[in-house]
């Protein structure tokens, strides 16, 4: 359920009991040219590219335990994030891979990765049965980074406002999202099923650091976009 309210310059978006309140606000205060926040059960959730301002930020999260288990810690991803901060041409998969900095009241906690997929990639069949018939479809990857924010209810809560996030400041056609935990890892999948993730089925990963394993592809559809594609 969408409803607005001009008074606040958001948008209110009711999860059963739970309101995710939209501004456009930053650690330092309200603007309606600062980068848009979620106020998320009195805690403001805000989204931002990753610069070289978050290098070492980033570097560190990546040599967390917790984050080396499951993410792909490979030189070549990591030369792909620098290069997305440098402005440079990417080259890791598809040269697409858009990296992202979650912040919680001003504070960096969480890495998100966002990438569109096009019916021309090299796709598993798994993968096009679910993609988005007439909008876009978005691979996701995320991790809380920031140890100090592990273990507080935040990852579902923080999915549900990238993707409201996303299909609204973005890509209004973005309509379906993916992301895909390794079958090893059952609370992640419990994450994303409370993020509004269904299960699609399992794939064997056939390309990058995780080459061999096998993941989960878990779906969320929204509300069909609008298409610009020809007919």
């Amino acid at each position: 359920m969408l409803i607005f309210n001009p008074r606040f310059l958001g948008l209110y978006f009711k999860d059963n009991t739970q309101f995710l309140i939209v501004k456009h606000c930053t650690s330092s205060g309200v603007s309606t040219k600062d980068p848009p926040g979620f106020i998320v059960e009195g805690m403001n959730i805000h989204f931002e590219k990753s610069s070289l301002a978050h290098k070492d930020i980033i570097s560190a999260w990546l040599a967390e335990p917790h984050m080396v288990e499951f993410w792909d810690n490979s030189q070549e991803h990591k030369d792909d994030i620098l290069n997305f901060m440098q402005g440079k041409k990417q080259t890791y998969f598809y040269g697409t891979t858009v990296y992202w900095m979650g912040f919680l009241d001003g504070t960096p906690y969480c890495f998100l990765l966002s990438d569109m997929f096009q019916p021309d990639q090299d796709l598993s069949d798994l993968h096009r049965q679910h993609m988005s018939p007439g909008g876009h479809t978005i691979a996701l990857d995320f991790g809380i980074g920031n140890k100090d924010y592990l273990g507080k209810g935040l990852a579902a809560p923080t999915l549900r406002a990238f993707v409201e996030f996303y299909t609204k400041e973005v890509d209004p056609l973005a309509d379906t999202f993916f992301i895909d935990p390794d079958e090893n890892n059952p609370r992640a999948q419990n994450v994303y099923d409370k993020a509004g993730f269904e299960p699609g089925g399992e794939f064997d990963v056939q390309a990058g650091a995780f080459k061999g394993s096998i993941n989960q592809l878990m779906v969320r559809k929204l509300s069909p976009a609008v298409s610009t594609r020809p007919l």
